[in-house]
């Protein structure tokens, strides 16, 4: 049994380098564009009529700590991408927050991997605001800064963006080892 290298904890600290945005349903999309032939817009409902991805995956901070076995439900990478029909030569995808400081990237590859989803639910309830609400990118692989919440934006590229935290040391390459 592989030994864990960080400190199982029952509930989220909450970490953010932006505020936590206002949420109105009425107003709130996803865009999704770049290098797509189809640009899209999407309601959080037009969000719950995509096919339901749910993932059970430990959370952890690059700080130490985790958070074992959460629910996480929500669309693919993928699943969006087809919507939008991504042009050949989008190789990479970033994930902007709703606040416009934070966002991460990823590769095309990393992005539709089947555990990777805009998360929309935890443990069975909607996101709660602190934890993202509407949309989390969750991508259980990585350490959590990939973990963009408020997402408001997706966009196909041809080269990687730098996120947030890797502008300030953290590696590309967010893989728990």
């Amino acid at each position: 049994m592989e030994k864990r290298s960080w400190r199982s904890l029952k509930r989220f600290p909450i970490r953010s380098v932006e505020s936590t945005p206002k949420f109105d349903p009425l107003k709130w999309r996803l865009k999704v564009d770049g290098l797509v032939n189809n640009p899209i817009s999407l309601s959080l409902d037009d969000l719950l009529s995509f096919p339901k991805k749910e993932i059970i995956a430990d959370f952890v901070c690059v700080e130490g700590w985790g958070v074992e076995k959460q629910i996480w439900v929500g669309v693919t990478i993928k699943s969006i991408g087809l919507k939008a029909k991504i042009k050949d030569e989008a190789k990479f995808v970033t994930f902007y927050a709703s606040g416009g400081i934070y966002k991460d990237s990823l590769t095309l590859e990393e992005a539709f991997l089947d555990e990777t989803i805009l998360a929309y639910q935890l443990n069975g309830k909607l996101l709660s605001p602190k934890q993202g609400k509407p949309l989390r990118l969750i991508v259980p692989s990585m350490y959590a800064y990939k973990n963009v919440k408020w997402v408001e934006r997706v966009e196909f590229k041809k080269s990687q963006d730098i996120g947030y935290w890797e502008e300030r040391g953290y590696p590309i390459d967010a893989y728990l080892r």
